[in-house]
């Protein structure tokens, strides 16, 4: 039985509309085919004009929205979602369309009703995050990625949305030095999962990094694990996986 939201709305409901909307753009994704390692589903259009501040404003345009990014350099200001898809591509105006928090991140790519973006300039592991754009238009989940791609999977359930990325952690202690002492720390700090902490994994698997970097011991890792997370449409997510360890000695 569904409950009810401070906004009167089922979250039943909001799950039946969540899929339903899912469920004619993967009809359309599918067509398209693959793009990368994830079926993205593909824009009506994508534009790119010169704004009067000498950013470059990007439009990706769906049938029912049209995401407006303004980028300068390896900055960005947040997003805006405009609602309608005939929009003139420009800057948007006071009051027009929806400003998402993602201030320096970019778009990677929509299934259904979720858009994913990614940090720009990134140091170590990517800043990622999901951001629903028909019912409550927000972000409704961010993490942090490593590797080529960074989605791996991104796909629409009976009720939630699967999304699945190597996660990466930028710790400020070297797992290559002091495995267990640095595993410990990052749980301490709220940056390994509870249900992980007593997964340390053993310092031998940074070695091959460090080696072809030449990064001393206790040089600060980049630590990594494949994670697989539902998402749900109200933005409470549950891990669902999390395994195969890796270490990397940051840049």
């Amino acid at each position: 039985m569904g409950t009810t939201r401070k906004d009167g709305r089922s979250t039943r409901a909001i799950g039946a509309r969540f899929v339903g909307v899912a469920a004619a753009a993967l009809i359309s994704a599918a067509l398209a085919g693959p793009a990368g390692a994830v079926d993205f589903d593909p824009p009506v259009k994508r534009q790119q004009v010169a704004g009067k501040d000498g950013a470059e404003v990007v439009c990706t345009t769906f049938s029912d929205v049209t995401l407006i990014e303004r980028l300068d350099g390896p900055t960005a200001l947040a997003p805006v979602l405009v609602a309608d898809p005939k929009a003139r591509c420009g800057a948007p105006g006071p009051g027009r369309g929806v400003e998402l928090e993602l201030t320096d991140m970019s778009f990677v790519g929509r299934v259904g009703p979720m858009m994913i973006f990614s940090q720009m300039d990134p140091h170590g592991a990517v800043e990622i995050a999901v951001a629903e754009v028909i019912l409550d238009k927000k972000v409704v989940f961010r993490d942090a990625a490593d590797g080529d791609p960074l989605i791996r999977k991104a796909a629409i359930g009976r009720s939630a949305f699967h999304l699945g990325y190597v996660r990466g952690i930028n710790a400020s202690c070297s797992l290559r030095q002091d495995a267990r002492a640095c595993w410990a720390q990052l749980v301490g700090e709220g940056k390994i999962p509870k249900e992980m902490a007593g997964l340390a994994p053993d310092g031998s698997i940074c070695a091959k990094s460090y080696a072809e970097t030449g990064a001393p011991p206790d040089a600060p890792s980049i630590v990594t694990w494949t994670n697989e997370v539902e998402i749900f449409p109200d933005g409470h997510y549950v891990r669902t996986s999390q395994q195969d360890f890796g270490c990397l000695a940051q840049p």
